[in-house]
C-alpha cells in the first residue's frame, strides 16, 4: 500500500497550478487586452536562472514600469542598450509586460514587424 500524500504535497500542487493559471491568463491578456507603448532598454542584467536579462523601463499614466526580458541570440551585446523598443503592457493582473524587438514577438502579438528594426535582423540570421 502506498503511503498518503501529506498536506504539503496538495498545497505544492496547488500553487503550481494557480501559476500556471496567472501565465496563461498573463499571455491571454497581453494578446488581447495589451497596449503598446515605447520603452528604454537600460542594460542586461543576470537572470535567476543564470541567463541574461534586458532591462527596460516605459511610463504608463505617469507611473515608471520596469520589466525584464531575455532574447536569444543577442543577450549581453550593449548594442542593444539604451535604445527605444516598443512594448506591449497590460495593466491588470499586477501589470505584465513583454518588450518587442525580434520579428517572432511582433507576430506572436499579430503586429507587423517594423522597417525601422531591420537592424536587428542580422543579428538572428547569425
Amino acid at each position: 500500500m502506498l503511503p498518503k500524500p501529506n498536506t504539503s504535497f496538495y498545497i505544492t500542487v496547488l500553487l503550481l497550478a494557480v501559476v500556471i493559471v496567472y501565465i496563461i491568463l498573463s499571455e491571454h491578456k497581453l494578446k488581447s487586452d495589451g497596449i503598446l507603448l515605447i520603452a528604454t532598454t537600460t542594460h542586461w542584467a543576470t537572470s535567476a536562472k543564470m541567463g541574461m536579462d534586458l532591462k527596460y523601463e516605459f511610463y504608463y499614466k505617469g507611473k515608471k514600469i520596469t520589466g525584464a526580458n531575455a532574447f536569444e541570440p543577442f543577450r549581453g551585446n550593449s548594442e542593444f542598450e539604451n535604445l527605444h523598443f516598443q512594448v506591449i503592457y497590460y495593466p491588470g493582473l499586477g501589470g505584465s509586460s513583454e518588450l518587442l524587438i525580434r520579428p517572432a514577438d511582433f507576430k506572436r502579438f499579430n503586429i507587423p514587424f517594423p522597417d525601422s528594426l531591420a537592424w536587428v535582423l542580422k543579428y538572428l540570421s547569425d
